[in-house]
């Protein structure tokens, strides 16, 4: 029935936000496992990018992406806030850099987005309420884009428009993946 509700959908374009997540209060590893195997299996069954997380494991999410075949349908890192070893691995698997707001304070993302190719980078905003964050001014909210792409632009020394093209191509290129009827008019 799940796969009828994807595959009768055109504006299902990914599975979306899947990962692992290994903050103390998280489910069990094994839970956690076996869930990202089986929602990377039913996105490759469908051929459907992924959107995934991945808090303080990135290395046995790579792994995990490797072992299932995850780069089959590429996708992106969801909010990344890694170093520059892991984005060279998910970009060598053909896998996008999605960055959101923390570009704007983290030094260590500014050498991740300096070192990265500009293909493989796209930007999110991550807007649903964030009550775990008691300052909304550290959310990521649609608004926000426009401060990460000038960012990014500043990083790259490259100007806005050109910036802001690719972003729009990258995550038009990533959404297309798995989605044969999609075009930049449905966007």
């Amino acid at each position: 029935q799940m796969y009828n509700l994807i595959t009768n959908n055109k504006k299902i374009l990914v599975i979306s936000e899947i990962g692992l997540d290994f903050q103390p209060d998280s489910p069990s590893r094994e839970i956690q496992y076996k869930s990202f195997r089986k929602q990377i299996g039913i996105a490759r069954e469908l051929n459907k990018p992924i959107i995934f997380h991945s808090r303080f494991c990135a290395e046995e999410t790579i792994r995990i992406l490797k072992e299932e075949r995850a780069y089959e349908v590429g996708g992106a890192m969801h909010y990344f806030q890694s170093n520059n070893k892991i984005a060279l691995e998910l970009e060598s698997m053909g896998f996008k850099i999605s960055i959101g707001k923390p570009l704007l304070r983290l030094k260590k993302l500014e050498e991740v987005i300096n070192s990265t190719n500009i293909k493989n980078i796209i930007v999110e905003t991550d807007s649903a309420p964030q009550p775990f964050k008691q300052n909304r001014a550290k959310w990521t909210e649609p608004k926000d884009c426009n401060l990460i792409i000038d960012k990014i632009s500043q990083i790259k020394n490259e100007n806005i428009e050109n910036i802001t093209q690719y972003i729009f191509d990258n995550t038009f290129d990533m959404l297309k993946h798995g989605s044969g009827w999609l075009t930049k008019e449905h966007l």
